[in-house]
């Protein structure tokens, strides 16, 4: 039925998905212009060898930033679905399946450090892996904090805690640009 609760719940959280897909696909963009990289148009009309010219750490940064940026957007919207599934129960005082969304959205920003931290490990940039290493250790300590993901009530209180969590990915933005 239309404007039921459990309606408006649905479409809250399908903004909220939306939302935090918009971010992650946004920072997944700072990887696009590595200095030194030729433009992405370039990359269509030169012949498929490297120059010579180019650093071979530049191509590495690049290569190794896109699957970390990759492994970032599909991680952010799993987390922001399950906070926004969390407080859709929490509006309907299903505690048993808030707490369940919660647990979820632990596990999916922990195993999202991870697999930052498996995607880093091969790049010739120290500055790479370092930055990836430090947003690893800001997601597993918001993970594991017991104030700031169980803080979340309602979809007021959701926002910044996603910015929180994308907020604390701004080391590899700066590191991968």
């Amino acid at each position: 039925m239309r404007g039921t609760p459990g309606n408006r719940v649905g479409y809250q959280r399908w903004l909220i998905v939306c939302g935090a897909a918009a971010t992650a696909l946004a920072i997944a963009t700072g990887c696009g212009n590595v200095a030194g990289a030729p433009p992405a148009g370039a990359a269509a009309t030169t012949p498929a060898a490297v120059p010579s010219s180019l650093d071979p750490t530049a191509a590495d940064t690049k290569k190794v930033c896109a699957a970390i940026f990759q492994n970032i957007t599909g991680g952010y919207s799993g987390i922001a679905s399950d906070l926004g599934s969390m407080v859709g129960h929490l509006s309907e005082s299903n505690k048993a399946a808030a707490d369940a969304s919660l647990d979820s959205a632990r596990h999916k920003l922990t195993n999202l450090a991870a697999q930052v931290r498996a995607a880093a490990a091969p790049a010739l940039d120290p500055g790479v892996r370092d930055a990836a290493n430090q947003v690893a250790s800001q997601w597993e300590a918001i993970a594991a904090d017991p104030s700031t993901l169980p803080s979340v009530k309602t979809n007021d209180q959701l926002s910044p805690v996603i910015a929180k969590i994308t907020g604390s990915a701004d080391p590899l933005t700066m590191a991968c640009a």
